[in-house]
């Protein structure tokens, strides 16, 4: 078993003595072909996402909620839309946010106390 060990350690060590890499001669990360490059979230660029919370009782009550929105919200607007099948007639008041990078969209709409979270068109959000 020791001899072994002895064979094996001369073998990494001769190798090590004969390797032709020179330290400091890595290819920079701009050189390696299709090795993605590792960003921190900061670095990351701003990804918008876009979402509807409601539906709410009232425009008033839409408008607590935007007001009760974290900061890492772009944009809010409350808006009314036309009742679907089913939905009574006075929870028409939505919120439209853009959020930017990780906000956590289930933990908004907890916090604001919406039923529903949809997805929706970032274009109309102001």
């Amino acid at each position: 078993m020791v001899f072994l060990l002895v064979v094996l350690n001369l073998g990494a060590a001769l190798w090590w003595a004969t390797r032709d890499d020179v330290p400091g001669e890595q290819p920079r990360d701009e050189e390696r072909v299709g090795v993605a490059r590792l960003q921190l979230v900061s670095e990351a660029p701003m990804v918008e996402r876009c979402f509807a919370l409601g539906p709410f009782a009232d425009a008033e009550a839409a408008g607590v909620a935007r007001a009760a929105l974290p900061a890492s919200i772009l944009r809010a607007q409350t808006r009314q839309s036309q009742p679907v099948d089913g939905e009574p007639a006075d929870a028409l008041h939505w919120l439209d946010v853009a959020i930017a990078g990780t906000a956590d969209e289930q933990a908004i709409r907890d916090a604001l106390g919406a039923e529903r979270i949809d997805p929706a068109p970032c274009a109309g959000t102001r």
